[in-house]
């Protein structure tokens, strides 16, 4: 396994940078593309296939997910990758925890 890995589906955040450098983690942008939100799902797929297919080839030995949404999780998941979620508030206080999987990417992770 190789060196951890966080995954950001946000613009660049000094934050997220900073963390990820303190963890010695791989930082992974994966800023949106499409700006209407009805066209933001397609974005979903495409970050998660490409999140799958970067952790199949690195095993990396934890990857930390920024959500919202908690479908950056959804990859260490399925790559069965030990995941930690960072969380903020909209996860929890927004429409986003009724999504369909929200509680079991949620529940998978290590640290939430």
């Amino acid at each position: 396994m190789s060196q951890p890995m966080f995954i950001s589906w946000k613009r660049y955040q000094r934050r997220s940078d900073v963390l990820a450098e303190a963890l010695g983690a791989e930082m992974v942008w994966r800023p949106h593309r499409a700006t209407s939100k009805v066209l933001r799902p397609s974005d979903y797929l495409a970050h998660s296939r490409d999140d799958l297919a970067l952790i199949r080839s690195r095993r990396p030995s934890y990857v930390l997910a920024q959500t919202q949404p908690h479908l950056p999780g959804l990859a260490p998941l399925l790559a069965r990758v030990p995941y930690v979620v960072d969380a903020h508030n909209g996860q929890f206080q927004s429409w986003w925890r009724k999504v369909p999987g929200t509680e079991r990417v949620l529940r998978g992770a290590r640290l939430v």
